[in-house]
């Protein structure tokens, strides 16, 4: 298991005491999830569903509320990561440093930032850093073409129509979470021939139910639609608590 170090002072810190909740934990997050050079690559989808956070709220109220973490391109940069986890510096000698330098390397072009973790003989220079530039903006370019020749190729596929019986289960669900997966898993669940509007709608209430009672437990994880339609969960039935029977007494 891959353990790393924690700065217990953060929590000191008035830049981070200010921060809201989610933004907190979207911070601690990226503490966990970004390389040994403090890249991540972004996954919206992967945050979404792990931290409860819609992807909406991480790119406008959490990402730039935090200190030190600068976003470019799809990838967040964590820049006294090194620092911190290597306070003695990187050293190209040390095999357990050469990911964290090739990382670090390959990154150069898009955070510049970065250099300040290199040492003056394995930083490139800076005609070579334009030249790496330069090469870059040449791939994005033909990927570009290869795009654009590719959708003139391509008919654009016409807009879904609107299922008006998905929105009505929608609207009830208890968790609205990954609405589009859930779609998905409407459609697939309605092509078996035993199911029908009528029998999902019917088992909405149980599913109110056991969301409303799981919520009451610590550690509570919201069950998604789309899970709970592939599952076929419309069939489940929630045990009800039974109240005892009163008892009666006779002189």
């Amino acid at each position: 298991m891959s353990k790393r170090f924690t700065d217990i002072t953060k929590w000191e810190r008035p830049w981070f005491r200010r921060l809201p909740p989610g933004s907190k934990l979207v911070f601690l997050y990226l503490l966990d999830r970004c390389d040994r050079a403090g890249f991540w690559e972004i996954d919206l989808d992967r945050m979404e569903f792990e931290l409860g956070v819609s992807a909406e709220k991480l790119q406008e109220d959490c990402f730039p509320k935090l200190k030190d973490v600068i976003v470019r391109e799809g990838v967040i940069f964590i820049q006294d990561f090194i620092s911190f986890q290597y306070p003695g510096g990187l050293n190209a000698s040390n095999k357990a440093h050469k990911g964290i330098l090739d990382s670090l390397k390959k990154r150069l072009h898009l955070f510049k930032e970065a250099e300040k973790h290199l040492s003056p003989l394995e930083a490139p220079s800076e005609g070579a850093l334009e030249g790496t530039q330069e090469k870059d903006k040449e791939k994005d370019k033909e990927k570009d073409t290869e795009k654009d020749t590719e959708k003139k190729r391509k008919k654009p596929k016409p807009k879904a129509a609107p299922d008006p019986d998905f929105d009505m289960f929608w609207e009830q669900v208890p968790n609205k979470i990954c609405k589009q997966q859930a779609l998905a898993a409407w459609k697939n669940a309605l092509k078996k021939p035993e199911v029908t509007v009528e029998v999902i709608m019917a088992g909405l209430p149980s599913f109110q139910a056991y969301e409303k009672k799981r919520s009451l437990n610590s550690g509570y994880t919201p069950l998604h639609p789309s899970t709970w339609l592939n599952q076929e969960r419309w069939e489940d039935q929630v045990q009800q608590t039974k109240t005892a029977p009163e008892k009666h007494y006779f002189n």
